[in-house]
């Protein structure tokens, strides 16, 4: 194994236009100090589009002086969005580090090397569980749309959708400061049309910066539409479309089908789970049981705060309640089953 050479940073560039996520950088620092120099596990979670992985190569690229061994990240999905083979993943492990492609090896590289690691979209738990140390300096961050819950002892950040401040500073990137600032309310429309989430808005962004005879509150109008949302939101070959068509086929059937129900019936949010179990057209004890699992899986999320599970709001993410919506409808490709 290599202990002397210094690992290469293996990082993607910072994303473009990062903007805003103080917060939650500081979260995903203070849970990696947390364990006063020894390394740990980060589970960065959000609904698709919320921008995970730039958070996780912004917050790699501001440690890297405290990680002398590297910072370094391995995809867990293919450019197609099917998982990688545990297989593959060790190989790219092994030719950044020089080990044998086992999950051995590779775990006793992490106890004796102070590393960065960013394990980027994890499908599931069992992709992520035999590449975990619980010893040693380096620190992993593993990034997933679902919560993971087997996964422990971690430390947990969760990525909601952004402050509508940090939204708009996202798009004045793209389309200057001074078009939204001449009609900021169509400026917050087009935001709250991507459910200010980083990748809709990063996307329209970038088709306004073409489009500029385009008056933002015409595209406000067109993002407000359920039926043709999702066509607007394309730049070149940037479909977030096909983005949120991974996120769906992760979803078992059950799950597809019932936010599929969910979306159909207009909820996009926030609604109780009596709202829910009104449009499932099942009983509210079983509803508990359906929302909880679409919680886990990234696709529902539910109100801050410590409430009773009955007093709780939920929400389906916009981009993801346009898809669901969608498929519902069978406009999306394969259509699943709706219940009830």
């Amino acid at each position: 194994e290599q202990h002397g050479a210094a690992l290469p940073a293996e990082l993607p560039p910072d994303p473009t236009a990062f903007t805003g996520r103080g917060g939650q950088l500081r979260e995903l620092i203070d849970a990696l100090d947390r364990s006063g120099g020894e390394g740990g596990t980060v589970l960065l979670t959000g609904p698709a589009g919320s921008g995970k992985t730039a958070l996780a190569v912004r917050a790699a690229r501001l440690l890297a002086d405290r990680y002398p061994d590297g910072c370094l990240l391995v995809r867990l999905r293919d450019s197609a969005g099917a998982a990688r083979p545990a297989a593959t993943v060790l190989d790219r492990l092994a030719g950044l580090t020089g080990v044998p492609a086992t999950p051995q090896a590779w775990r006793r590289w992490l106890v004796r090397h102070r590393a960065l690691v960013v394990l980027d979209d994890a499908p599931g738990e069992d992709a992520v569980r035999g590449l975990l140390s619980a010893d040693g300096r380096s620190g992993v961050v593993v990034t997933a749309r679902g919560l993971l819950g087997g996964l422990a002892p971690v430390g947990r950040v969760d990525v909601p959708p952004m402050d509508p401040a940090e939204a708009l500073d996202l798009l004045a990137r793209f389309v200057g400061a001074a078009r939204v600032a001449a009609d900021r309310g169509a400026a917050l429309r087009v935001v709250h049309g991507c459910g200010l989430l980083p990748l809709g808005v990063r996307v329209a962004g970038m088709r306004l910066a073409v489009l500029r005879h385009l008056p933002l509150a015409e595209y406000a109008d067109r993002l407000a539409d359920p039926a043709g949302a999702l066509d607007e939101l394309s730049a070149g070959d940037v479909l977030v479309r096909d983005r949120l068509a991974v996120a769906w086929r992760d979803l078992p059937p059950a799950q597809a089908g019932a936010l599929a129900r969910l979306a159909s019936g207009g909820l996009e949010g926030p609604f109780t789970l009596a709202e829910a179990a009104s449009a499932l057209d099942i009983p509210v004890r079983e509803a508990v049981r359906t929302v909880e699992s679409l919680i886990g899986s990234g696709a529902v999320t539910a109100s801050g705060g410590e409430v009773t599970a009955h007093a709780a709001h939920y929400e389906v993410p916009r981009l993801t309640w346009l898809f669901a919506r969608e498929n519902a409808e069978g406009r999306t490709g394969r259509r699943v089953g709706v219940p009830g």
